[in-house]
């Protein structure tokens, strides 16, 4: 009897295992079809890498970083397969070990449906009313940068400015997620700002250290524990304000929340739509999950503007004549009042600070990667087809260099986005809010905070790079932001 058990239990694993070696092989036989380089360390997977590789292999690609296979596209007609799909938007597992932790059950990671409905739920929060309302939080902020700035220049400071475009994205996004201020640029070194920045940067960490991608090896592990540290710090802060405003809401108490909140400012912010979806009970939303949407709200808006207004300061020092027109732009449009606010209806007049900023993104995408887990094969045409169980990565940074699309792809040419001047060859040739049913849910909320910051800054000051001569490196993180930060020289206008 016991031979007959030993024997099925061998019979079975024999089965199972032939399964599992067909499956690779026709997984393998597949992928023959694109190009790559031999298996590598994940360490490598750099943008310096392949931006290297993309010139040898072209733009298809098959690289296995142990343990993880990855097929990278940057070709428009191949990026609009993956992103326009309403089936492949899952993001992959790795997402999951990373972000669930901090930020849960949040839109950030859900898969499917459940998606969709999330989308559905939150996208009144990006209602034109909103961001009009976000767009005056966001003068108010950019006056105390300023006035932080003009504190610099008369002691002949040389800021680190990528520091403190965090801290004004975060006070930014606060006011729009909550209602009010988060304080950041008052205090430089503001609890939530310090844990947030280091949660991001522990998290990139994890991802090129894949011996501790096993969980109880994480946990156990020095990097781990700090991360845990920063992560109850996150979950903490953001509990307290989500129990104080239930608490203003029932103190209130004059009439239905939704009443109330549309007679005092005309629509509902974030952390009031969540509260009322949760009233309603539609969705079965909790406080952990209210919680969840603030912190990735936080965590997706402050990391992408930060990163824009860097990087746009970065090749507006460099290319001094580019700074000058932007000069006139604003004297134009503004006279020698360099204080008042920019009215929202106002931001379209600024044609030329908007090409500088899209071709910032051009050249610095916020997000220099999107990856989805390719469920199900996907042809790409009827030689190429993408099997099932693998990991796509979009990459912004490669397309958005490709000449075809873009003459000159290495140089900072804002005029190429001009009415005039920009033909798009292709929809998806450039996506820095991504694209499709997954694109960025606030990618009308992002230029709005990034020309009124910008517009500010360039009213009163001529910016120079601190150290011209040294090298300023990007590094794709969740987002690309110079690897040593930004130190520039500022002169008052």
């Amino acid at each position: 009897m016991h031979a007959v058990y030993l024997l099925s239990i061998i019979l079975s694993a024999a089965v199972f295992g032939y399964a599992v070696l067909k499956k690779k092989s026709r997984k393998l036989q597949l992928l023959k079809t694109f190009s790559g380089p031999k298996i590598l360390p994940i360490v490598d997977v750099r943008l310096k890498t392949l931006t290297d590789y993309h010139r040898q292999y072209g733009n298809r690609m098959v690289i296995t970083c142990s343990p993880v296979t990855l097929v990278i596209l940057s070709h428009p007609d191949d990026v609009e397969k993956i992103l326009s799909s309403r089936e492949h938007i899952n993001k992959p597992s790795i997402y999951d070990m990373l972000f669930t932790p901090w930020l849960g059950s949040s839109m950030f990671y859900a898969k499917g449906q459940k998606y969709f409905n999330m989308r559905k739920m939150i996208l009144p929060a990006m209602s034109s009313k909103i961001i009009e309302r976000t767009a005056f939080a966001a003068n108010q902020h950019s006056r105390t940068l300023v006035n932080i700035l003009k504190d610099r220049e008369l002691k002949g400071i040389s800021p680190e400015i990528h520091w403190l475009f965090i801290l004004i994205s975060l006070d930014i996004t606060f006011d729009f997620s909550i209602g009010k201020s988060m304080g950041c640029l008052q205090n430089l070194e503001h609890e939530y700002a310090v844990a947030i920045h280091n949660e991001t940067m522990h998290l990139f960490e994890r991802i090129f250290t894949p011996w501790l991608w096993p969980e109880f090896l994480w946990k156990i592990s020095p990097l781990g524990r700090r991360e845990k540290t920063n992560r109850n710090i996150l979950h903490a802060y953001i509990d307290k304000i989500v129990q104080n405003r239930k608490k203003e809401i029932a103190a209130q108490n004059a009439g239905s929340m939704e009443e109330t909140q549309l007679k005092e400012k005309g629509h509902l912010n974030f952390i009031d739509l969540l509260i009322r979806e949760q009233q309603r009970g539609q969705y079965g939303i909790t406080d952990k999950y209210i919680r969840d949407e603030i912190n990735a709200s936080m965590f997706a808006g402050h990391e992408t503007v930060s990163s824009c207004l860097t990087w746009t300061i970065y090749l507006l020092c460099t290319n001094p004549e580019a700074q000058t027109k932007l000069h006139l732009e604003l004297d134009e449009a503004f006279g020698s009042d360099k204080n008042r606010d920019l009215q929202f209806s106002e931001l379209s007049q600024l044609k030329f600070l908007d090409c500088c900023i899209k071709e910032s993104l051009r050249l610095y995408p916020s997000g220099p990667m999107y990856v989805r887990a390719i469920e199900k094969d996907l042809e790409l045409d009827k030689d190429t087809t993408i099997p099932g169980g693998i990991n796509v990565i979009i990459t912004p940074w490669l397309t958005h260099r490709l000449p075809e699309f873009f003459p000159e792809p290495d140089k900072f040419i804002p005029d190429r986005f001009s009415p005039e001047n920009y033909n798009q060859k292709h929809p998806f040739a450039y996506i820095p809010f991504s694209a499709g049913p997954r694109n960025c849910i606030g990618q009308k909320m992002a230029p709005v905070m990034l020309k009124i910051v910008l517009a500010h800054i360039f009213r009163n000051f001529l910016v120079e790079l601190a150290n011209p001569e040294a090298k300023v490196n990007p590094v794709a993180n969740v987002v690309l932001f110079p690897e040593n930060g930004l130190q520039i020289r500022l002169k008052l206008r």
